[in-house]
């Protein structure tokens, strides 16, 4: 599992995340750092957008993917 952290600015609160071809073909989950997950849609070539306006405590995400 490799892991890529970004911290969110008090107004970045639409996160989005794509599944890349050659990059990350299977996106499991965005997680939060007090251990929520939040499920994302696997599969290529496609983008969704996780939307954190309902939790301003969320200050950074963790992306996994396998």
């Amino acid at each position: 599992i490799v892991e890529y952290g970004c911290n969110l600015a008090p107004h970045d609160r639409n996160i989005e995340v794509s599944c890349l071809r050659n990059n990350i073909p299977h996106l499991q989950t965005v997680a939060t750092p007090s251990g929520n997950a939040i499920s994302l849609m696997n599969g290529i070539a496609t983008v969704r957008h996780v939307s954190l306006k309902d939790h301003p405590e969320i200050q950074s995400l963790i992306v996994q993917y396998r």
